[in-house]
Formats: structure tokens, C-alpha cells, sequence
């Protein structure tokens, strides 16, 4: 609000009007935005459309009220002192909630009841309106209380979800479109999922499939683990066992009983009260073995004196398949390798004990664990390979000091002289001694090729003609 009476000043009554309304680049607007009101004590009260914001010229009018018109307000006599005022309007945008208006294409209201029946699939849009998308734009996001019955996505405003078992029955749904700003609006529903009835599930806990039983100890059939669907809607269900070999067993969910001997089939039905029914079946094997049970009670593998030693429950067969210690072994593989079953390295050498028996290596024995026997085999081949580079290298040694002995001895000369046969002596005359002749030469041919040479050069150096060099 503005008060005239401080934009026009004068010491006369004046009186006021605002005749036009233009916009901002002088053009006449004939559809005003903004409604002006001047109440009786001179003040502006300005009043815009619903949802429009923008700017718009107001042009207020002040003139000096004369006598003759002092009795018309709306009057404005142009001949008078007056003076203009010229006012531009700026309406800020406000952000509005987002209305919802339907829903699967009806209209929306809280607490709206949809009615499907299990199995359907619903697959709608849930229409709303946003005014300021008309002026400034805005987005919105699409949530859902339900994380079944939702929306396909929180920027999708389709609601899509199949009924289930789950949800059969009265569901409370709150979706709420909400835009950029915050702001949001929220729609309640009410999906009523009618029941359609499904067949129980027949499960057998006990006895297992695939073992082996005895004749002198009650056998347990164990069925409570079946369920139906419908049991929440007040659904009942009803159990028949049957063997193979013995016809009915019972109709009992839990019960026990001594088999005969031999191969059974044994099946489960389970019914409901429609008729409705899920069988399943196993087979068991019942020898006559007397005592089998009293060292084994549940029958599990493990003998009652070694589980009653670790802990375990000699009466629970499922207990065979634990691995308390994450070892990777069963409580029934602890007890065929001998190791603990709440320590996975009962050995101590750094090796779980299901590492050990996968590598086939002692988990009961530090001394065997995997790698050694690999370690082993590389310290032999290091082994090898350093004895015979030592064995190169004496070789070696041998071999050169041997040459260099071989070097520095010179080898002495062989004599190749062929000597006159021996001939057969004649009978000894008995001489006067004489002193014997010097012995003749032998020919040059007969001679050594050395001794040839050496001969040769004496007979030089003896002869005359020799000259010897002067010296100078």
C-alpha cells in the first residue's frame, strides 16, 4: 500500500484517481492485471490477478478540489490544477502446491478405495496441475509410502505394481507430488486386494534324503517347515505321509516311527481346505543293524562321544553341516580328518585346515603343510645345480695346471736306429787281450737326422777353410 497524501503535496484539498493503466513500454493494457483501489484515507491498495506476476504502469492523478465539484469524488476536471504520478508495479512470483486431481482417470480425493483382486496388474497415471508451470516453469518428484505399490520412478507419475500375495488385503497409500521449491501435495488411498487362494508348499525337514536309518531306532518326520500362502487369511492346511513299502506313515506335522527294513520312498502332501495340495518326496534306506544308533543317536556320521567332546548336540543331525570355525571344513569333515572344529588351523603352521586337506596335506602335523614338499624340491635342485658348477670349476682348475705342466716339460728325442741281427757267436778261442779298435762310423743313411746335422757342423767348425768373422 502507498499513501497519496505524501506523493502530492499542496495546502488545498486535492483530490485523487488513477484513470489508466499502461504497461511499462507505453502500450495500453485494456485487461488491467492489478486492480487499484484509493480508500477513503488516501491510501493505494493494489490487488493482481490471481496466479500472474510480472510488472505494470499505474499513472495516479492529483487535482485541487473546487466548490463546484467538492460533491464528486469520481469527477476530474481537466481545467484544474492537477499533476500526474506515474507508478510501475512489480508482482513477485509466489510458488503454489501442486494440486493432484486424478487418479486411473477419476477424481481424486483422500482416502479414495481401489479395488483388485491378486494377480492383478495396475498400471496408472495420477494427473495434478501446477499453475506455476504456466509462468516461470517448475519440476516435480513423485513419491509413494508403499514399496510395492509406487511409482514407476521418482521423476515418473505413473504408478505401476502388480498384486501379490503380499499385499493381499486393505492398504494404506500415501503418494505425494512435490515440485522444485519443497512444496508438496499429498493423496491417500485405500487398494483393496482381494485373496485368490494358492496351493500350500510341502517341505520335508526330517528325515534326510539319501541316509541311511536303522530298524532298532524310531526314525523323525519332521514337516513343519510347509507353509500356505493363505495361512495369514485363515487357510488351514493338512498333512499325509506316505512310504513306498508301508503305505501311511501319518498325518501328524512332527512325529516318529520305527520302518522295516529295505528302500522307502517316502512323500508328503500337503493340503488345503479348498483341496488344494503340493507333495514332495525322498528316499531313505532302513537296515537292520543292531546298535547302529546307540554310538550314533541323530544319525549323523559323528559318533555321540565326539560331539558331546566339541560341544555339539549329539540328538541334532543338521549340526553336521556347520562350519564354526570357517574353515572351510563341515563339522563332519573335522571329524573324518581329525581336526578341531572350532579352530581352523589345529596344527598351528599357518594353513586353515580346509586348505590343508584340499592340497592333501596333514592338518594335524606343522611339519606338512602346502608348499613344503615344493620347497623341498627347489633346495635340491639348488643343490645339484651348485655341486656341479663346483665340479665345472675343479675341472677346469685340472685342466689348465695340467697343460701348464705339460708346457714347460721339453719331451726327449726318440732314436729310430735299426741295429745288425745278432749272430750266433762262434766257439771262443782264447786271444791275448788286445785293446779293441775304435769303432768305425756309421753310414749317414743309418744315422738319426739329428745326429746327421750335428755331425755335420762339428766336421765345419773342425775344417781349416773355415773363416772366421772379423771382429771389428
Amino acid at each position: 500500500m502507498i499513501n497519496l497524501s505524501k506523493i502530492f503535496i499542496s495546502n488545498q484539498e486535492l483530490k485523487f484517481s488513477a484513470p489508466s493503466h499502461i504497461a511499462p513500454d507505453g502500450t495500453p493494457l485494456p485487461d488491467k492485471n492489478i486492480q487499484v483501489e484509493i480508500l477513503s484515507n488516501e491510501i493505494v491498495r493494489f490487488t493482481p490477478k490471481e496466479n500472474w506476476n510480472g510488472k505494470e504502469n499505474v499513472i495516479f492523478n492529483g487535482s485541487i478540489v473546487t466548490s463546484s465539484h467538492a460533491d464528486n469524488s469520481d469527477f476530474l476536471d481537466l481545467n484544474q490544477t492537477y499533476a500526474i504520478y506515474e507508478l510501475e508495479v512489480d508482482v513477485t512470483a509466489v510458488n503454489d502446491i501442486p494440486l493432484i486431481l486424478r487418479l486411473d482417470g477419476k477424481q481424486a480425493y483422500n482416502m479414495m478405495e481401489l479395488n483388485l483382486i491378486q494377480g492383478d496388474s495396475f498400471n496408472a497415471e495420477l494427473e495434478f496441475y501446477d499453475v506455476d508451470l504456466d509462468y516461470e516453469g517448475d519440476s516435480h518428484k513423485f513419491y509413494s509410502n508403499n514399496s510395492i505399490i509406487t511409482f514407476e520412478s521418482v521423476d515418473s507419475n505413473i504408478i505401476s505394481f502388480t498384486a501379490t500375495n503380499d499385499i493381499v488385503g486393505s492398504n494404506i497409500v500415501k503418494f505425494i507430488v512435490r515440485d522444485s521449491a519443497g512444496a508438496d501435495m499429498p493423496l491417500v488411498c485405500n487398494f483393496n486386494i482381494s485373496n485368490v487362494n494358492d496351493p500350500p508348499v510341502s517341505v520335508i525337514s526330517e528325515p534326510n534324503d539319501n541316509w541311511y536309518y536303522n530298524t532298532s531306532w524310531p526314525i523323525t518326520f519332521n514337516g513343519s517347515a510347509s507353509y500356505d500362502p493363505d495361512g495369514p487369511f485363515g487357510d488351514l492346511i493338512y498333512f499325509e505321509w506316505l512310504s513306498s513299502e508301508e503305505n501311511i506313515l501319518g498325518t501328524q506335522t512332527i512325529f516318529s516311527k520305527y520302518l522295516k527294513e529295505g528302500e522307502h520312498l517316502i512323500t508328503l502332501k500337503v493340503s488345503d481346505s479348498a483341496g488344494l495340495f503340493d507333495a514332495v518326496a525322498i528316499t531313505i534306506n532302513v537296515n537292520k543293524t543292531e546298535g547302529f544308533k546307540e554310538s550314533d543317536i541323530d544319525n549323523d556320521g559323528i559318533p555321540n562321544d565326539w560331539e558331546i567332546r566339541f560341544g555339539l548336540d549329539p540328538y541334532d543331525h543338521i549340526d553336521k553341516d556347520d562350519d564354526p570355525d570357517g574353515d572351510s571344513l563341515t563339522n563332519y569333515q573335522e571329524f573324518y580328518n581329525d581336526t578341531d572344529p572350532f579352530n581352523p588351523d589345529t596344527d598351528g603352521d599357518g594353513h586353515n585346515d580346509g586348505e590343508e586337506v584340499d592340497r592333501g596335506t596333514d592338518p594335524n602335523n606343522p611339519d606338512s603343510y602346502p608348499g613344503k614338499a615344493q620347497e623341498a624340491k627347489e633346495r635340491m635342485i639348488i643343490i645339484i645345480v651348485v655341486i656341479f658348477i663346483v665340479i665345472i670349476i675343479a675341472f677346469t682348475i685340472f685342466m689348465l695346471l695340467r697343460h701348464k705342466s705339460m708346457m714347460e716339460e721339453e719331451p726327449e728325442p726318440r732314436l729310430d736306429v735299426e741295429l745288425p741281427p745278432l749272430e750266433k757267436p762262434e766257439k771262443i778261442v782264447k786271444e791275448p787281450l788286445i785293446a779293441p779298435e775304435k769303432p768305425s762310423k756309421l753310414p749317414d743313411d743309418k744315422k738319426p737326422e739329428n745326429e746327421v746335422k750335428k755331425e755335420g757342423k762339428k766336421e765345419k767348425e773342425e775344417s781349416p777353410d773355415t773363416k772366421m768373422p772379423l771382429k771389428r
